[in-house]
């Protein structure tokens, strides 16, 4: 049965103060540590994070009391309509983003302006210093990476359709039972979860699944190939959705009929760990102490060497934001962040098994995007 929850339509204006609270929110991240009056922004995704635009090729400057877009002739009719609050720059043929946005600094007199030194590349740094003509360039590094891993309300609703979307597709395959599955190679799998994805009103898969039969699955990032599933096997699925730029991020293993009495094993001590690190999650812990306590599981049942990656990562605009769950990590979770839980063991010959949720921090604790089963006995396909 298909999962619903009610959503609703975000009005305009609404849309236009969130992003200004956006803006504002960086600007004030930046000027804790470095003085700016403006800030550039040259990273798709944060492009659209901070004024809604969905296109390519583009900038952002913006300070405290205006917004530019600056795009080309392509996206004209498309940039107002998607970017309440914001000035939009149609740039020429013949000049670049860093030309544009060195008249505009000069026209408004901007004399500090923060940039994405990670993301800007020395090429157009150097054109852009050269159009603002004595102006400052002060580097952000990742600033803007810390201030999107705290979602707003929106974020978090449109996390819960695709977290939502993903899920009805995966339950839409499973369905058909084991004799559908039989003989379908991990590329026909694939493929179909995508197609089932985007029939159910999503934009695209969140990222290129992994799909791995067999023994496959001890290969933690296996790209799908065109090995059939047999009876008898596990189906590792690591899959999302995304959905107004926002993703998913869940896997599941599917026992085809039987499951072995190692991967029987395994997969208990791997939904154990699973959920006593998801107990460990509220604001002010670290993300280093909820790997722990899913790595200490493991450890103790002897799989430490078997579980080699870290316990999971912020999810949003990106399939790997910020925070980051590694046992080093000394980064405190906060209300409001979204982060995957995802811990594995993997035995080369046998098989992998790797259970992930999207998780929310709470005021007071955590709450599981997530409706599908853990438990063995619902991971079995008749």
């Amino acid at each position: 049965m298909a999962m619903k929850r009610n959503l609703k339509i975000t009005p305009v204006s609404d849309c236009k103060k969130r992003f200004l609270a956006r803006r504002r929110a960086l600007l004030r991240a930046a000027n804790r540590t470095k003085k700016v009056d403006a800030v550039y922004v040259t990273k798709r995704v944060d492009v659209s994070y901070l004024s809604g635009f969905s296109g390519e090729d583009s900038a952002l400057l913006f300070n405290k009391n205006s917004s530019v877009l600056i795009t080309d002739f392509r996206f004209g009719e498309q940039a107002p309509e998607e970017c309440p609050g914001t000035e939009i720059c149609i740039r020429s043929r013949k000049s670049t983003l860093e030309d544009q946005a060195g008249k505009l600094a000069r026209d408004r007199e901007l004399k500090q302006i923060g940039f994405q030194s990670t993301v800007l590349s020395f090429d157009r740094y150097s054109r852009l210093k050269k159009r603002l003509r004595g102006a400052k360039l002060t580097p952000l590094q990742d600033l803007l990476s810390d201030v999107r891993a705290v979602k707003d309300d929106e974020e978090i609703a449109q996390t819960r359709r695709a977290v939502e979307m993903a899920e009805n597709a995966f339950l839409g395959l499973i369905k058909q039972g084991a004799s559908y599955l039989i003989g379908k190679t991990e590329r026909q799998i694939a493929a179909e979860m995508e197609t089932r994805i985007r029939d159910l009103g999503a934009d695209r898969a969140a990222f290129d699944m992994i799909v791995a039969a067999g023994p496959n699955g001890s290969m933690c990032h296996y790209a799908p190939d065109d090995r059939k599933l047999q009876r008898g096997e596990a189906l590792l699925i690591d899959w999302g959705a995304e959905t107004a730029g926002y993703r998913s991020d869940i896997t599941r293993v599917v026992f085809v009929e039987s499951v072995s009495d190692k991967m029987r094993e395994i997969y208990e001590i791997v939904r154990t760990a699973h959920d006593a690190a998801v107990d460990a999650i509220r604001p002010g812990v670290a993300c280093g102490t909820v790997d722990d306590h899913a790595r200490s599981v493991i450890d103790n049942a002897g799989y430490g060497k078997e579980f080699g990656h870290g316990l999971g990562h912020g999810i949003g605009r990106e399939i790997h934001e910020q925070p980051r769950l590694f046992s080093a990590s000394k980064t405190k979770l906060k209300k409001n962040m979204i982060i995957t839980v995802e811990p594995g063991i993997y035995l080369p010959g046998v098989g992998g098994v790797r259970i992930e949720d999207d998780i929310l921090v709470t005021a007071n604790g955590h709450e599981r995007l997530n409706q599908l089963p853990r438990d063995l006995d619902s991971m079995v396909v008749h």
